[in-house]
């Protein structure tokens, strides 16, 4: 979840009974000790806010923390990609990129986004089917302090959640064949 969640009353209570967890930390370390299933997502605001001319992209500029969380902790990369989420709104803009550039507090971003109705967040999405696609888990043996492989496995990783991505283009392309009469 954006870190900057837990500083918005209504997405503070959100954050919490949803069991969010914003960066790493004790909390992150905890949970992974108690067993929990940690959902990471690298693209976070960048991805989310972004405009329409660049859907369907891996777009994680520098971040690779991921990466180095998975191998302390011992645990599988398992790339995962949902097809129609970036159709849900039009991006009017780079929210990411507008929102460093006039500074807004807590990292957020400045997005325009349109809806069905009119711009987000008033307007509700548009209906479209989203696709979760789901690929092997990948394990790397490197250690998290070497640059250059955890780099080679961000690479890897980035290239199989655009793959999914792709897939998940190609199955909307084609959709499946209605039996013949």
């Amino acid at each position: 979840m954006h870190e900057s969640a837990k500083a918005l009353p209504i997405a503070k209570h959100l954050v919490e009974g949803m069991q969010f967890l914003s960066g790493e930390g004790e909390a992150l370390d905890a949970a992974l000790q108690d067993g929990e299933h940690v959902l990471v997502t690298p693209g976070g605001t960048r991805e989310g806010c972004r405009s329409h001319g660049h859907r369907h992209q891996v777009d994680w500029g520098r971040r690779a923390g991921y990466v180095k969380l998975a191998l302390r902790h011992g645990l599988p990369i398992i790339p995962a990609a949902a097809h129609g989420v970036d159709d849900t709104y039009v991006g009017l803009n780079d929210g990411y990129a507008w929102g460093k550039r006039v500074g807004m507090p807590g990292k957020m971003p400045l997005w325009l986004g349109l809806g069905p109705l009119g711009l987000w967040p008033v307007s509700p999405p548009f209906p479209v089917k989203l696709t979760t696609f789901l690929g092997a888990p990948m394990r790397f043996d490197i250690d998290p302090e070497d640059k250059d492989g955890v780099h080679r496995a961000d690479t890897a990783v980035r290239a199989a959640v655009q793959r999914l991505l792709d897939q998940g283009a190609a199955a909307v392309e084609r959709p499946a064949q209605e039996p013949a009469a």
